[in-house]
């Protein structure tokens, strides 16, 4: 009942193609990922990415530096950008310099 209607007048069109019924349901989302072939090459974004974690999880360094550059790299870290976005915070400018917002790059770079 939430759900805006379109403004325009257009032909329905089938959208999931994951079952013959046409019916979504994680059972057949699963099925159609399990079905599915494909590999990542080295220029996706997600091998590289799958890379770079396992590279992370299997460094010998302290469980809390490694959760701490996966919390940054997921944007994970409760910046004032990200509090304003769940808000939390009102003002996303640095304290200390009040020139730029404060979010990852402003406090880590």
């Amino acid at each position: 009942m939430q759900i805006p209607l379109a403004r325009s007048v257009h032909d329905n069109f089938q959208v999931w193609g994951g079952k013959p019924s046409g019916n979504f349901s994680a059972r057949s989302a699963y099925k159609l990922l399990q079905k599915t072939t494909l590999v990542p090459s080295n220029n996706n974004l997600q091998a590289k990415n799958k890379t770079f974690y396992k590279k992370l999880w299997n460094r010998h360094i302290p469980s809390k530096l490694k959760i701490i550059v996966w919390k940054i790299s997921w944007n994970y870290i409760p910046t004032f950008s990200n509090l304003k976005i769940n808000r939390v915070a009102v003002e996303t400018r640095c304290p200390r310099c009040h020139l730029n917002k404060k979010d990852n790059n402003h406090i880590f770079w």
